[in-house]
């Protein structure tokens, strides 16, 4: 392996999408992710990561007064993390456990599942109000072992 090929393996580039919050900020968000995952390379968590961003941006739609949604993608030649931002810190997102008549309430618990690893952070700046939610996606070799 070459010196750039090297390299290239270990970059991390990081982006910073921001949507409208709303009804339709499901739907731009996950659109949004998905595409940028497909032109960095990252197609593994492409379907992952739709589901994921869907459930998390719809969180911030239906329980915050957040105008902006601010989502954060880092990625890595064998994971991505992503993370939603939101104005709620106060409020620490729980795993509910819905009975299946439930419509709702299986939105964290599809994160815990699907993704890699999970959780909760809260800015260190104190001017900075708000909390994100963030998930990885790593990809998985072809003998099911996470790389």
């Amino acid at each position: 392996m070459s010196t750039v090929e090297a390299e290239r393996r270990t970059v991390r580039k990081s982006f910073r999408l921001s949507v409208p919050n709303g009804e339709t900020a499901p739907k731009i968000a996950r659109d949004l992710v998905a595409y940028l995952l497909i032109l960095t390379g990252h197609s593994f968590a492409v379907d992952s990561a739709r589901l994921l961003v869907s459930e998390v941006v719809t969180n911030v739609y239906q329980h915050t007064t957040t105008l902006i949604v601010h989502i954060d993608v880092s990625v890595r030649p064998e994971h991505v993390i992503v993370a939603v931002w939101d104005n709620k810190p106060e409020v620490r997102p729980t795993v509910l456990y819905a009975r299946a008549e439930q419509e709702g309430g299986r939105g964290l618990r599809l994160v815990k599942e699907v993704s890699t690893a999970w959780g909760v952070s809260w800015p260190a700046e104190p001017d900075t109000r708000g909390k994100r939610v963030w998930f990885s996606l790593a990809y998985a070799s072809p003998e099911g072992a996470v790389a």
